[in-house]
């Protein structure tokens, strides 16, 4: 879209802009110019945190230590 299509688009004078009428025309049929953004699940983002190699290094060294029954020496 450039400035010459605009013009044609909204019938208006680009050194005037928009009337209370037409901006209330053209809010009708295009709607409010915003970007809606989905929302991440926080749950979500809460278990992303245990996803990679690290943690899954860590994880697999507690289930060995488990199935060994090894446990570390405490203090």
């Amino acid at each position: 879209m450039n400035a010459e299509n605009n013009t044609k688009i909204f019938h208006t004078d680009p050194a005037k802009g928009l009337n209370q009428r037409e901006v209330q025309s053209s809010l009708k049929e295009f709607g409010y110019n915003e970007v809606l953004g989905k929302k991440a699940n926080p749950l979500l983002l809460f278990f992303k945190k245990f996803w990679g190699l690290s943690p899954g290094m860590l994880e697999l060294i507690i289930i060995l230590l488990w199935f060994l029954h090894r446990h570390p020496e405490l203090p």
